[in-house]
């Protein structure tokens, strides 16, 4: 039990580091996000019929 307990503080002190706002994007079945006072650009991209 307590090893469950260490784990969820150590995931709290993790994601709290990484409070903010940010674009995030899915690639195949990967997902990403970068930090929005990172981006440069914003493209948009269709995909066309065959």
């Amino acid at each position: 039990m307590d090893t469950d307990i260490n784990t969820a503080k150590e995931a709290m002190v993790y994601t709290s580091d990484r409070v903010g706002k940010y674009l995030t994007f899915t690639l195949g079945n990967d997902e990403y996000g970068l930090e929005i006072l990172k981006v440069r650009e914003i493209m948009m991209w269709f995909l066309t019929g065959k």
